[in-house]
């Protein structure tokens, strides 16, 4: 392997794990953007014991991947 290949290989692994970083940033932002918005369902927790926390388990997690995809 020459100079040139090794450029290129290290390159294209240093974009690949650039890319992944990013992802992982975004989809923490977005995890953090789903729990504020997750605390809605679990205050009116009371009026709907079965329903609030899937609510708020369902914003977060579907925020957080979204993030994630985004960052992709």
């Amino acid at each position: 392997m020459d100079d040139r290949e090794l450029i290129v290989t290290t390159l294209r692994s240093l974009s690949g794990r650039l890319r992944l970083v990013r992802a992982l940033f975004a989809g923490v932002r977005f995890l953090v953007v789903g729990l504020a918005l997750a605390l809605a369902p679990l205050l009116v927790k009371g009026l709907f014991p079965v329903a609030g926390p899937l609510a708020a388990l369902s914003l977060t997690g579907g925020l957080g991947l979204l993030g994630f995809l985004y960052g992709l």
